[in-house]
């Protein structure tokens, strides 16, 4: 119910309701239940709040929530990729594919247990999200190329009328 509310208010258009829901959001981070905290960073993914971007790179490396983690910051760069940060996309960008720990049985073929500090683990793939920060980080510094020579030739335009005015 708590959180069907949170949606409800972080899309109304009062501005006042949607921050105040926003910052709930934010402390429930530091909440000492993990699955409290995956509910609310689910919610400010879903608006691509920086706080969800940045609560999730430092739990994607995480044994137990890497794949939650991954899948987050997956839906945020293709949902929103203006909205991340290029610090986050370049950490994205290199990030290895984190280890899952796995639940389950810890026996052998064989039946036999295994010592109680085996662990199964599972790599989450992400080459996905590599490649969709990467691919934003280029768009980004094409866009920043163009837009610097835009400017150069707005300013070698100006001083060339500037240059006609001082000659009449």
């Amino acid at each position: 119910m708590f959180w069907r509310r949170k949606q409800v208010k972080l899309k109304a258009p009062d501005g006042a309701e949607r921050r105040r829901a926003i910052e709930e959001l934010v402390q429930n981070l530091k909440h000492p239940k993990v699955e409290r905290q995956y509910q609310a960073v689910a919610e400010l993914a879903k608006i691509a709040h920086p706080m969800a971007v940045e609560w999730l790179q430092r739990h994607v490396t995480h044994e137990d929530t890497a794949e939650r983690s991954v899948r987050l910051l997956e839906e945020i760069v293709t949902n929103f990729p203006e909205a991340v940060e290029s610090a986050s996309l370049h950490f994205l960008s290199k990030l290895h594919n984190p280890l899952q720990k796995l639940t389950g049985p810890l026996d052998t073929w064989a039946g036999r247990s295994l010592p109680p500090t085996w662990k199964n683990l599972l790599s989450i793939d992400c080459s996905s999200l590599r490649e969709k920060a990467a691919a934003e980080l280029q768009r980004r510094a094409q866009l920043e190329l163009e837009w610097r020579r835009k400017e150069e030739q707005l300013k070698k335009q100006r001083e060339a009328e500037a240059d006609k005015r001082r000659m009449a």
